[in-house]
């Protein structure tokens, strides 16, 4: 009877030990973080660039630790052929469960191999000399180029005391916000560079390589179809401070 008694008391035990093991199993976190990747974002990247700028715009969120974006990193990074990239992100959260997106990043410099651009330089070259063999320019054209070419120069001196007042006007801790010229004249299939055309950034508390994680630009150009294109640049800095807005016209001639 003892040993009866004994065997359903073990019995008990271990139905105990079962059921709090499996109420363990079935309260443990096994889901992931979220990657969230903010729409329409633009990165200022280079080969050269630290991969950490890839992460901007980008967080983590856990369904039961809250926001783990401290926790971002990026796996890797591929270039496309049509200059932008494919970036593999991962985080993890508090209970070591990881989570992998990848997704395609959009870049302000959309650069191809330094073998094509020295390929494209080259044929530019030749273009040139050819043109500039077969092409004999009259003395009106000549005038004419002059003329325009003062006219513009009167435009960009406008430009500069506009940008000027405008960085005058702008709160205390700003960023300012410069482009070498605001008027680009280009031919159709010509190369466009965005960022060609930034002189200087700057702010009282970041430093410019932080600056230029945060450029902004509204608008975007169509090198193979011709007419007049206008972008705007501005930047913010960590204080959500924003610089003055600049605009770049560009013409696309046939």
């Amino acid at each position: 009877m003892k040993k009866k008694g004994l065997f359903i008391l073990l019995g008990l035990i271990c139905i105990a030990v079962v059921g709090g093991s499996g109420a363990l199993f079935i309260t443990r976190d096994k889901t992931g973080p979220k990657i969230i990747v903010s729409e329409d974002r633009k990165i200022a990247y280079s080969t050269d660039s630290d991969k950490t700028v890839l992460l901007d715009g980008v967080t983590a969120i856990d369904e039961k630790d809250g926001d783990v974006s401290d926790s971002l990193r990026v796996e890797s990074v591929r270039n496309n052929e049509d200059g932008s990239l494919e970036v593999t992100y991962s985080a993890v959260d508090d209970s070591n469960n990881v989570t992998k997106l990848t997704c395609k990043v959009e870049t302000l410099n959309q650069e191809n191999s330094d073998e094509d651009a020295k390929e494209e330089n080259t044929e530019a070259s030749e273009e040139n000399q050819e043109e500039n063999q077969e092409n004999t320019q009259q003395d009106e054209e000549d005038k004419e180029a002059q003329s325009q070419e003062e006219a513009n120069q009167e435009e960009v001196d406008d430009s500069d005391s506009d940008t000027d007042a405008a960085i005058a006007a702008l709160p205390e801790g700003s960023p300012q916000l410069r482009l070498s010229t605001h008027q680009v004249d280009l031919q159709v299939g010509a190369s466009f560079q965005y960022m060609d055309y930034i002189e200087s950034i700057s702010d009282d508390k970041d430093e410019t390589n932080e600056l230029y994680r945060k450029i902004y630009l509204t608008g975007e150009v169509n090198t193979s179809q011709a007419g007049n294109y206008e972008i705007s640049y501005y930047v913010t800095d960590s204080d959500k401070n924003q610089s003055n807005i600049e605009k770049l016209t560009v013409t696309v001639h046939e």
